[in-house]
């Protein structure tokens, strides 16, 4: 098995591994750090929480989380053909564009960022410096973060046949009208957007059996994993920081 083939077989062996809602749940109904931490180690939310320290509380909870979402990209550009690979690393930068936007404008170094790789070149106090080529494109005057992201994320996709330039339209239009309808959402409205996100995905990436297309929509659902796991988790260690210190 080679290939575009290869690749899916792994998407879908990893797609099947994604948390259900009872290991959500259960989760959500743990009091403290400590024991959510413990449970995500021995459950389903493992492979986001290897590595990850208790005693570091929410930086390095957060690094951690950063770490193991760029071990998962790099993971799965090795598994797609040659071709795809530079599209597919391109989404490890995801997590850190709004804290390259910081310092690239000048913001204030911030103690973590010096140990996050996309940020440590532009923590040296000169932010106007020289900025590493991989970032270059964050700097497109007059244009938002997300749609510079995206202008160089499709400069590195390979020329693709009318049915996987389909699916990969599909893909951006569900990514647009989430984004659109998430920005005058009430706060209620939040988890319901979230879910309705998940099974549109969830049915694209069925579509999208033997297409490279798949590995973006994988990679879209795990994002979406990460940051609930984020949102269920950072409170409970920002609690267990300041219990530390009080």
């Amino acid at each position: 098995m080679t290939g575009i083939d290869y690749a899916q077989a792994r998407l879908q062996a990893r797609y099947g591994q994604r948390p259900d809602e009872a290991a959500w749940h259960r989760l959500a109904s743990l009091r403290g750090f400590s024991a959510a931490l413990a449970y995500g180690r021995e459950s389903a939310f493992r492979g986001w929480l290897e590595g990850c320290a208790e005693a570091g509380g929410v930086h390095a909870l957060e690094s951690g989380l950063r770490r193991r979402w760029r071990a998962l990209v790099a993971e799965v550009a090795r598994w797609m053909p040659e071709e795809w690979q530079a599209a597919v690393g391109c989404c490890a930068l995801l997590p850190a564009l709004p804290a390259l936007d910081h310092l690239i404008g000048g913001g204030e170094v911030l103690p973590w960022m010096r140990a996050e790789p996309e940020l440590a070149a532009l923590c040296d106090g000169n932010a106007a410096a020289a900025v590493p080529p991989a970032l270059t494109f964050t700097r497109l005057p007059g244009q938002p973060r997300v749609e510079a992201w995206l202008a160089e994320w499709r400069r590195r996709l390979p020329p693709m046949d009318a049915g996987d330039a389909a699916l990969f339209a599909a893909l951006e239009r569900t990514l647009r009208q989430h984004q659109a309808a998430f920005s005058v959402a009430a706060p209620a409205e939040a988890w319901l957007l979230r879910q309705r996100l998940q099974a549109r995905l969830d049915g694209l990436f069925r579509r999208s059996l033997l297409s490279p297309a798949a590995a973006f929509v994988f990679l879209s659902l795990a994002l979406l994993d990460l940051e609930r796991l984020r949102a269920a988790l950072a409170p409970r260690a920002v609690l267990a920081d300041a219990a530390a210190v009080s």
